[in-house]
């Protein structure tokens, strides 16, 4: 114990830390946003750097309102795409579309970046895509960039 300090004191101030801090533990975190509010929040993000412009059928947009894991991974591909489009092909333009394909959820992601006809090294976005999505693809395009990725979405 420190000296000067008042052990009950101590005990009650380090017993009041733990229950805020099991309290916490004890709290359910936060849902992920809805697919509106997700598309919403993304869009915004890149204001003024890119213009991101997003659209998803209602059916897609329903069955993506009822899993939260799809959404959520579906956000993580969307941002690493835009990212990567910005940040790899300075991309001004992208143009996002979702759809509801059977028990899939199709997303694909065009962007008008420039491509360096150079493979590209694996990442964050690659792991990503390998670990949420049942089938991927990207390729260069005559005006851009295109990835393309099928993610199971719970009926």
């Amino acid at each position: 114990m420190r000296a000067g300090t008042d052990a009950t004191a101590l005990v009650a101030e380090t017993r009041d830390e733990l229950r805020a801090a099991v309290s916490l533990l004890e709290e359910k975190p936060d849902a992920t946003p809805g697919m509106v509010s997700t598309l919403d929040l993304i869009i915004g993000t890149w204001q003024g750097v890119c213009r991101v412009v997003a659209a998803t059928t209602p059916d897609a947009t329903a069955a993506l309102d009822n899993d939260e894991l799809c959404r959520s991974c579906l956000r993580d591909v969307l941002i690493d795409a835009i990212s990567n489009a910005v940040r790899h092909g300075d991309a001004s333009i992208v143009d996002i579309s979702i759809s509801l394909v059977g028990d899939e959820v199709l997303v694909r992601v065009r962007d008008n970046g420039a491509t360096s006809g150079t493979a590209a090294i694996p990442g964050l976005g690659t792991r990503i895509l390998d670990e949420c999505s049942t089938r991927w693809s990207s390729e260069a395009t005559d005006d851009g960039y295109l990835l393309t990725a099928s993610l199971p979405v719970m009926p």
